[in-house]
């Protein structure tokens, strides 16, 4: 029987052994079939470099928005600095000190280091002696000592109270007296009783002399 007479099942057909039909058409299938299998794989490396640079310059663009950041939030810690750094040496010229008093623990959570000095004291030695409000009164002249209660009395006693004022002295370890004014006012809470007082002493000792 001659090859180009012949045929056989495949299956899904019947395919001509002709050496001018069946083998070229083969050859042809299995070279259009690669030619398309390398087509979807260049696709897919296109795809995957495509996505690989769109997350490149997302991760650039985040890497420029946190340094922007970075430069925004160095500016304004260095604002702070100097400001504070500004006040501070206001309150040294002006003899001006400051400091959190907490009722509920009958003692100052902060001092400042002016006000330490007006007592003739460093904060930590200030925070160590002057542990509570009778401890305070042991330094409070003993000719304003009555008015000086008073006035802590009725700061105490009117919860509404804003603002009050008081000229009194004191004695310091080394027996210096001092001409002091102070300032308390409690700091607003959001909720409940405020328990805090922003205290400010000034010396006005060489005003007095």
């Amino acid at each position: 029987m001659s090859p180009k007479l012949s045929a056989f099942s495949t299956g899904v057909g019947y395919w001509t052994l002709g050496e001018d039909t069946f083998l070229p058409r083969l050859l042809k299938d299995m070279s259009s079939k690669e030619q398309e299998q390398k087509s979807q794989q260049g696709d897919t490396v296109a795809n995957d470099v495509a996505s690989a640079n769109q997350h490149i310059k997302f991760l650039e663009s985040e890497l420029q928005q946190t340094r922007r950041k970075l430069n925004a939030s160095d500016q304004a810690v260095k604002a702070l600095t100097d400001e504070l750094y500004v006040l501070k040496k206001v309150m040294e010229v002006t003899r001006l000190g400051y400091a959190i008093w907490d009722e509920n623990l009958d003692r100052d959570v902060f001092v400042s280091d002016e006000l330490a000095r007006i007592h003739g004291l460093t904060a930590a030695k200030y925070r160590k002696q002057v542990s509570s409000m009778e401890a305070y009164l042991d330094l409070v002249h003993p000719e304003d000592l009555a008015s000086y209660i008073q006035y802590e009395d009725d700061f105490a006693a009117d919860e509404k109270a804003q603002q009050k004022f008081l000229d009194y002295r004191i004695i310091t370890a080394s027996g210096a007296v001092r001409h002091l004014r102070q300032a308390s006012q409690r700091i607003p809470v959001a909720t409940g009783k405020p328990h805090e007082v922003a205290v400010a002493i000034q010396d006005l000792s060489e005003m007095k002399n």
